[in-house]
């Protein structure tokens, strides 16, 4: 159609194609040049009429030509270039606008147009709608749905752009479900007076601002840009704390705040509206944030020869990085300061140039430690020259005439990879559905394994494929998106995606071999140096594990108690292979006193921290436990087998003295070697003591079963042990035992006046088997899978087995934590950063908002849960203590599951040689403790010279710098993959095999679902589906029949019907049919009937106001 850029109109180019509903317009890959252009070349022929709109043409596409490089002379342009014929413009013959129309008037009088004997352009146009009744295929946005790539080349955004939709994602799945104190959110909580980047994860923009404080559980900032901003769940990955120290700075700019109350549908309107605090406001604030920032950019101007290249100057290997570690290769050492590093200013130059490298340089967070504290995924320099060398091989391949012979020769190498691959994916069709739905359909055949021989510029082409569709190494916004979709487009296999992208680049992979048909994405998106993914199912062995593991001596064999008198009992599953924990009873001279012994594995005596199988362990950080890929930290089943208890094996030992009310009166902790051993079952101990009152509510869990595939056979796994059955206890054992659940009760009675939670909720889960399924590895390293495995989704209750294993277990990780913090020993404790200041106010909000919501079996709303996480300030750990709100523990740490966590390990390490450095002081009677435990005033440990001189292995500054930085990352990895992200796409596999390809039992999953509103902003609607608490948006496409998105609430109850379930984006789709239930009515900001009421009434020349929450606010304070 003619459109105008300018003053200059021009022909749209995609108007001129001819090309099927759907099909993408693409360079000819052999003329360098639009494809449908020369086609509308059929006939010779020309009318006087149209004679001026081809010359036009003409001259337009010679000028699009040499603006592309297509053609360098006029003579090829002839050569290479038809003419447009008469009856082809016929079919285009559009009206000229008017400043064109001398054109058409300046034609000769005597000679008529043959188009005024045909139809007009749009009848022609409902001729052919009406006979290809295809789904119209719209051009994507810029502003692309969540999880979409987006335009980032013809669409550029500022920070003076960035908007409050731009940093408040909705999108976390904020919950209580367990009590492993490991928070997936990347952000440490901030504070009024700190300073951080807002970044918008669409447009890779960011811009600094200060943290005003949150109110009603809203956090406000206040931009260098002037602009006032307020978010729920703002992502920040460079945070300054106590940037501003003085209150008074902020407070011009908090009073001028347009409203504080929790409602973030209003904050979107009143920043519409253009309200907030203005610039005469803020200037005290935005001249500090533009000193800082100027500060920065003289830094980098100072350093711009290694800041402009930074993969040149960093170690070639993939790693995790932080940022001051990285600052340390571009930045000289003459900017450090003297005690605490690199200044924020130097550290935000390198941060912001790291960004502009997204796709090379990716932020995991930051820990507590300042800017400094940032931890980068790096990618291996190989990694980065393939991604260059397959950008060059598609950009030669779709511009092969712009090549001379000898550069052809050498140049076009990627349709021999193309033909491979398309040979791949046609095979893969003969077995199984290509879908658009993340993952390929059901076997539905058999063949045989394809013996395809992949050249290296196909397996370098599909490494980038996997950068970008499994490893996630390309943010939405990077550049380097186009180079999957180009290739992708080039087989000509996808013509039924909507968009080329990701998704489609993930299901290739699997047609190809390179991926199971039934591979977990999160698998490969959370990624982690040195552990390298196997793609037929969990980790690839590293070349140490492949060597038979070297134990030292038992360093603690010296100071061992010998615990034969008491027997130790072991609960747990018949089929555990890590026996890492049991209790035993010891009664006192006092009655109504005990000692609870838990007796932990100890492989720290015989694994020093510096040694192999450790390094590796650092690496796993724990055993994941996701179905299907369970990998160990400690994969060396012979020391696993070593160390797990039973008579006779070594174990660390944390005792507590207690009351029959579950007071702790003392507590020690004790190198032993066990006796006796009882292994039982949780629910063989529940049906030897009988019901024991812990206080625990009773929750039932929906009967709701999600199951496809066959099921494995019914035989259940051998006992790695000899199980002990009620009837086989002992009058002893059994009295022990009453008595041990009677004292974990009232352990679990205190922690519940204390603050702790009292009930987890029920969650779904999945189970996973491969029994039925084949995978056949082939010549070439790719696989071949046939049939499917066996997926059955279920409510589990969250926790622990029995209050005996829950309860005293805890009890030891407190006197773990306990035992050090007297000794001023550096560990990773686990922390609420804003519990203690928040002390009383989480009180009143737990007891009389969340915990009543879970008592009664209901999951507290995602805004509830928010406000409660920022009360906390979110977990996390540190080497300096805080209490455990959520808990009721007053200090805590993990140090029951060492042949598991990696955490465990160091507690055990810095226990250790705590325990022989007692001992060598006369005689183990001189003890180590220098201080009281005060919950309410805890200090840090100890510096490090001390504890170099105690012979400690950790110091705190190695543990905060070196250690925590990479143990979050990975707990947080080992969190996702089992409990959220990697459990979600189980789950997803099995609905789109149930509802796309009709697996499993019918009527399993409704048609219709329930469907509640959780918010409506931005793009979508999120809410959550009554099967299996499944999050599911609704888009404007399927919103646009059935509501404004204006008039959507949250807390509205809809009938919703499937519309798109997409695996690998862990996203569901869902179409409205009906309202059940309307939701509380929004908050409306100067209502439209308000304001037409005054202007009929003549008041339109008053002041106007604005209402919000019964807040009064003039003009001039918006």
């Amino acid at each position: 159609m003619m459109r105008s850029a300018g003053r200059q109109p021009y022909v749209c180019w995609q108007c001129l194609s001819r090309k099927e509903a759907g099909q993408h317009v693409a360079l000819n890959a052999r003329k360098g040049r639009v494809a449908t252009l020369s086609t509308l070349a059929s006939s010779p022929a020309s009318s006087p009429a149209s004679r001026p709109i081809r010359q036009w043409v003409n001259t337009l596409r010679l000028s699009h030509e040499r603006r592309q490089g297509l053609s360098t002379s006029t003579s090829v342009l002839r050569k290479k270039t038809p003419e447009i014929s008469d009856e082809a413009l016929e079919d285009f013959a559009l009206p000229l606008p008017q400043d064109l129309q001398h054109l058409q008037d300046s034609q000769p009088s005597g000679k008529k147009s043959k188009r005024s004997a045909q139809p007009s352009i749009r009848q022609r146009l409902k001729q052919w709608e009406a006979e290809n009744p295809e789904p119209f295929n719209s051009i994507p946005s810029d502003f692309a749905l969540p999880g979409r790539s987006i335009n980032v080349l013809t669409s550029k955004r500022s920070d003076h752009m960035l908007e409050m939709g731009d940093i408040d994602k909705d999108n976390a799945t904020v919950q209580i479900d367990d009590q492993d104190l490991i928070d997936t959110q990347v952000t440490p909580r901030v504070q009024a007076g700190d300073l951080l980047e807002l970044t918008s994860e669409d447009w890779n923009i960011g811009v600094l601002a200060v943290c005003l404080g949150s109110f009603n559980g809203i956090d406000h900032f206040y931009a260098v840009t002037g602009k006032w901003f307020a978010s729920t769940n703002a992502k920040s990955s460079f945070i300054v704390k106590n940037f501003i120290t003085d209150p008074a700075d902020l407070q011009p700019v908090i009073d001028a705040l347009p409203s504080t109350v929790g409602d973030m549908s209003v904050m979107h309107e009143l920043q519409k509206l253009r309200a907030g605090p203005t610039r005469e406001h803020g200037a005290g604030l935005i001249t500090k944030m533009l000193e800082f920032q100027n500060a920065s950019q003289q830094i980098y101007h100072n350093n711009l020869e290694r800041l402009s290249s930074p993969s040149r100057h960093i170690p070639e290997e993939e790693q995790l990085m932080t940022l001051g570690e990285i600052a340390g290769f571009l930045l000289p050492p003459k900017l450090k300061q003297s005690s605490t590093g690199f200044p924020p200013e130097a550290l935000y130059a390198v941060y912001t140039v790291l960004l502009f490298e997204d796709a090379f340089f990716h932020s995991l967070g930051q820990g507590t430690a300042g800017p400094s504290s940032i931890i980068f995924h790096v990618t291996a320099g190989s990694d980065r020259e393939n991604v260059a060398r397959v950008e060059r091989m598609v950009r030669d391949y779709y511009s092969f005439e712009l090549l001379d012979r000898k550069s052809r020769r050498e140049h076009d190498r990627l349709e021999p990879v193309l033909k491979q691959a398309r040979l791949a994916i046609d095979h893969s069709r003969k077995m199984r559905e290509w879908s658009s739905h993340g993952m390929l359909g059901p076997t539905t055949r058999v063949l045989p394994a394809s013996t395809y021989s992949w050249s290296q510029d196909a397996l370098t082409v599909i490494s980038v494929m996997h950068m970008w569709a499994a490893s996630d190494a390309f943010p939405r916004s990077s550049t380097y998106q186009w180079i999957g979709a180009a290739v992708l487009r080039a087989l000509r296999r996808y013509q039924d995606a909507e968009v080329l992208d990701a998704t489609v680049g993930w299901t290739f992979l699997q047609e190809i071999g390179w991926l199971m048909p039934w591979e977990i994405h999160a698998r490969h998106s959370l990624r982690l140096p040195g552990l390298q993914v196997n793609r037929a199912g969990g980790l690839l062995p590293s070349p140490e594990e492949q060597q038979p593991a070297e134990l030292a001596e038992d360093v603690l064999a010296p100071l061992r108690h010998d615990f034969s008198a008491s027997t130790v009992y072991c609960i747990d599953a018949p089929n555990a292979k890590e026996i890492d924990d049991g209790v035993s009873l010891e009664r006192t001279d006092k009655e109504g006193e005990y000692w609870i012994h838990v007796h932990i594995a100890d492989p720290t005596s015989r694994i020093r921290p510096d040694s192999p199988l450790a390094k590796r362990a650092a690496l796993m950080t724990q055993t994941s436990y996701l179905p299907g890929h369970v990998d160990k930290m400690i994969s060396d089943e012979a020391v696993v087998e070593e160390f797990s208890l039973a008579p006779g094996r070594p174990s660390l030992t944390f005792s507590a003295r207690l009351n029959e009310e579950g007071t702790l009166l003392d507590h020690k902790v004790t190198p032993g070697r066990i006796g006796d051993v009882v292994y039982i079952t949780p629910q063989d101990v529940a049906a030897a003591v009988g019901p024991v009152d812990a206080g625990i509510p009773k929750v039932e869990a929906p009967d709701v079963v999600l199951e496809v595939g066959t099921p494995p056979s019914a035989e259940d796994e051998a006992p790695t042990r000899k199980m002990t059955k009620p009837d086989e206890l002992s009058e002893q054992n059994v009295k022990d035992l009453e008595i041990l659940s009677k004292l974990a009760a009232a352990i679990h009675k205190i922690r519940v006046q204390k603050g702790g939670v009292p009930i987890f909720l029920p969650s779904p889960n999945a189970s996973f088997s491969l029994e039925n399924a084949r995978i056949e590895h082939t010549p070439s390293g790719f696989l071949a899978c046939t049939n499917d495995p066996y997926i059955s989704v279920k409510y589990s209750v969250s926790g622990g087995l029995h209050p005996i294993v829950d309860d005293l277990m805890g009890t030891a990780n407190q006197i773990a934590a306990l035992w050090c913090y007297e000794r001023g020993i550096p560990i990773p404790y686990r922390t609420n950063l804003l519990a203690a200041q928040n002390e009383e106010a989480l009180r009143a909000y737990t007891q009389d908002v969340i915990y009543p919501q879970l008592i009664a079996g209901k999951q507290p709303s995602l805004d509830q849960m928010r406000t409660l996480r920022n009360l906390l300030g979110g977990h996390d750990v540190a080497a300096t203590p805080t209490f455990i709100y959520t808990m009721g523990v007053d200090i805590y740490t993990k140090a029951t599951s060492p042949l598991r966590r990696y955490s465990d390990l160091l507690v055990h390490w810095q226990i250790q040689a705590a325990l022989l450095e007692e001992h060598k002081r006369r005689g183990g009677s001189q003890s180590l403790v220098t201080r009281k435990f005060d919950k309410y005033n805890l200090k840090p440990p100890m510096d490090d010279k001390q504890a170099a001189r105690l012979g400690l292995p950790f110091t705190a500054s190695h543990l905060e710098d070196k250690v925590f930085p990479s143990l979050r990352v990975r707990e947080r990895h080992a969190k996702n993959l089992g409990n959220f992200e990697g459990r979600q796409e189980l789950i997803l596999q099995a609905l789109v095999r149930a509802w796309r390809f009709g697996e499993g039992p019918k009527g399993q999953v409704p048609e219709k679902f329930t469907y509640t509103v959780i918010s409506a902003q931005h793009s979508c609607v999120r809410g959550k589906l009554d099967y299996f608490d499944l999050w599911a948006e609704i888009d404007l496409e399927n919103l646009a029949a059935f509501s404004l998105i204006r008039d959507m609430r949250a807390g509205d109850v809809l009938t919703v019907e499937l519309a798109d379930v997409n695996v690998h984006m862990r996203k569901i789709v869902v179409k409205p049919v009906e309202f059940v239930q309307r939701g509380p009515e929004r908050r409306r900001v100067l209502a439209e009937e308000e304001q037409e009421q005054e202007q009929e009434e003549g008041e339109g020349e008053e002041e106007e106001y604005i209402d919000v929450g019964h807040e009064v606010l003039q003009p001039e304070e918006r």
